[in-house]
């Protein structure tokens, strides 16, 4: 019996140090097997990838995975160390574990890296929900007693904004249950604020120390390489834009039949091409800004919505911005010129697009050349410029961030524009296009709240925007034109035949608008932004200008309730109001309709900012009823919902809310404070702002 034991004992051990030595030794066909056997593996794409670092990253709009590939791009760079990139939803939580197991059993030096981005006021995003959800539930000591992630090392940087009250919950939460469970993080950790315009200048402050860190612990020393695109560009003159297989920017959702129906999921990966059902104009014609209302049809798809969603649409970047960025790199008469695109051999980069195609398509569909630049750029931009004193201008501008921010930041320069006026016009012919795809990010969809109900419209989707066109910086300003939302006005002229809308206030994504297609590639993302599960309880709703979209949504459910006698409704108030009820107040008539069918269930305060001497805003038209309010809130048990500008009218409503409460209940301030706090952790108040 005694030798069964030690047989026993002998083969298990034997079979323990055989799967060790498989792990830590992976041959090629190993890794493939291993990749097979649990795809959602953090230990099993670091050993198949040969990596030792993973960058995960939590996003909502593309900034935090740009964000990754950047830090992957410099960790390459500047120390030679190859970093794999992955959207945090591809693996689960509990694989944090495995890497701390096989780290504390064969002393490798590996690094999970978190760059997360918090949504709305302290959640998730769409992609990071599951992994936060499972790492909240592991336990904080493993079966022997100890830390389970005690030989875990990892580095982390959040992306939030102030004006939340939650600023960067997400990263500080990762933080704090990581450090429950044993990890040790490498330098600081790293938080954004988009809020005060900072975000990009904070990301490149916390990188420059981490990568120090990261450096030390992974044995690693600084190169002194200079730029080298992880791809490489091929024209083709044997194909033309006309050949077979030529990919043009013709975006199609990925369709599969269904009883005539086209079915999804449709999302960020994949839109779908929503016809352009109906749009028009809401400012009146003497105002100097612009206001659309747009209908999307989506009759003959599964794709759904709920009243409170988002719509996420994906803008064609502009004629204009696309030629200027060919003149500027001199490759103005090779638009359609074609070219292959591929990834250098172990440069780990991702697959950009698998077809030929064109400098054109690339910076019309797929680049976000209208984006922000970052300062970042200038010491590569540095040895490509086109003289000696442009040069010097960028080596300036990469080591003084004041006066990078008076240049370019507080301009909305977009990257064709810093170069065209940073060289005074001259081409840059030394920089390769190759480049762009090393420092652009891709083109993302934008989001919208979504401005019609999902009970009373299934079949279209409305929203409702204010065109970005204004003049930014001093003492030189340039005019900043919102991608989106001005790609949207050139489908309404074309929509519309040239007649509601000015052209003359915008910048069409195609030569004329007669050549516009009216699809626009679209996709519903979900919201906690919701009506109460009963109609009996009052609402209180703030929003003025466009923050009034998800309201209007909002009452077109409690109308149909209302027609169909249903269900009782409770109080529905609404605070809004623009400049001037003249020329900017939108769905003015749609109001009084809703008067007129939900009589005393729905009241209305408006506040018009430049009808007075005295501004008056929503927050002051809330005082003048706040004993209405408090009893609503207090005793009717009211939702609250704000929807808007993020910077100043949402803190201003907050402190009504606050001042409401402080003076009903007899409150100190910060007693009120907390009472709001405590409305919206139990969900009875909501913000979509932005």
């Amino acid at each position: 019996m005694l030798l069964y034991v030690i047989v026993l004992i002998l083969i298990t051990a034997v079979a323990l140090w055989q799967k060790q030595k498989k792990t830590t030794f992976a041959s090629s066909g190993e890794k493939q097997e291993l990749a097979s056997d649990n795809v959602r593996s953090l230990d099993h794409a670091l050993v198949c990838q040969d990596k030792s670092i993973i960058i995960l990253y939590g996003s909502q709009t593309g900034t935090a995975e740009e964000y990754a590939r950047r830090l992957a791009r410099n960790l390459h760079d500047d120390y030679s160390i190859a970093a794999e990139v992955a959207d945090i939803e591809d693996f689960d939580a509990s694989s944090l574990n495995e890497v701390a197991t096989k780290n504390s059993r064969t002393g490798r030096r590996v690094l999970v890296c978190f760059i997360l981005a918090t949504y709305g006021d302290g959640e998730p995003t769409d992609s990071t929900a599951s992994f936060y959800q499972d790492l909240t539930t592991i336990e904080t000591k493993d079966e022997g007693g100890d830390f389970p992630l005690r030989a875990l090392h990892y580095i982390a940087f959040g992306l939030g904004n102030n004006t939340y009250e939650k600023f960067n919950f997400m990263v500080r939460s990762f933080d704090e249950h990581l450090q429950r469970l044993g990890a040790t993080r490498l330098s600081a950790r790293g938080e954004g604020d988009d809020g005060l315009g900072t975000l990009d200048e904070d990301f490149l402050a916390w990188k420059d120390e981490t990568l120090v860190e990261v450096a030390s612990h992974l044995h690693a020393k600084k190169s002194d390489k200079t730029f080298a695109s992880p791809y490489e560009i091929v024209e083709k003159p044997e194909l033309t834009i006309d050949s077979d297989g030529v990919f043009l920017g013709g975006r199609k959702a990925t369709e599969l039949g269904n009883n005539g129906f086209l079915v999804g999921p449709f999302d960020g990966k994949n839109s779908y091409l929503a016809p352009l059902g109906y749009s028009k104009q809401l400012f009146a014609p003497t105002c100097d800004r612009d206001c659309l209302h747009i209908e999307f049809d989506i009759s003959g798809t599964n794709l759904s919505y709920e009243t409170g969603d988002h719509l996420g649409v994906l803008p064609t970047n502009p004629d204009a911005e696309v030629q200027r960025m060919l003149m500027v790199l001199g490759l103005s008469t090779k638009g359609n010129t074609v070219i292959t695109i591929s990834e250098k051999v172990g440069s780990g980069a991702k697959v950009f697009i698998a077809e030929p195609t064109t400098y054109s398509t690339i910076l019309r569909y797929k680049l976000d050349i209208c984006g922000k630049v970052s300062r970042e750029i200038c010491g590569a931009l540095a040895a490509m410029a086109p003289n000696a004193e442009v040069k010097a201008h960028m080596i300036q501008l990469a080591a003084d961030r004041n006066l990078f921010h008076s240049t370019v930041t507080s301009r909305c320069l977009n990257l064709a524009q810093f170069l065209e006026i940073a060289s005074n016009g001259l081409p840059w012919s030394s920089l390769p296009f190759s480049f762009l795809l090393s420092c652009l990010a891709p083109l993302q969809p934008r989001y919208y709240s979504i401005s019609s109900s999902g009970q009373a419209s299934p079949k279209t989707i409305h929203i409702t925007t204010a065109v970005k066109d204004e003049l930014l910086g001093k003492p030189n300003p340039s005019r900043f034109l919102g991608l989106t939302t001005n790609y949207l006005k050139g489908l309404t002229i074309a929509n519309n035949g040239n007649r509601e809308v000015s052209p003359n206030r915008t910048l069409l994504p195609s030569p004329g608008i007669q050549n516009l297609p009216r699809m626009v590639a679209v996709h519903v993302r979900r919201s906690n932004f919701r009506l109460p599960a009963s109609s009996h309880t009052p609402i209180i709703m703030i929003g003025p200008g466009t923050g009034v979209a998800p309201f209007r949504a909002f009452m077109q459910d409690r109308r149909l309730l209302a027609t169909n006698q249903t269900q009782k409704l409770g109080m529905s108030i609404l605070f809004t109001g623009s400049q001037n009820r003249a020329k900017d107040y939108i769905y003015a008539d749609e109001w009084e309709d809703l008067k007129a069918v939900l009589g005393n269930d729905f009241q209305m305060h408006t506040a018009f900012s430049r009808e007075s001497a005295e501004k008056v805003y929503v927050q002051h038209r809330m005082l003048e009823v706040k004993e209405q309010l408090f009893d609503l809130i207090h005793n009717k048990k009211a939702w609250i919902y704000i929807c808007g500008d993020a910077a100043h009218m949402a803190k201003d409503v907050n402190t009504a809310l606050v001042d409401i409460v402080a003076g009903g209940k007899g409150f100190a301030t910060k007693d009120a404070v907390n009472y709001i706090t405590n409305l919206k952790d139990s969900g009875r108040m909501h913000e979509d702002i932005w």
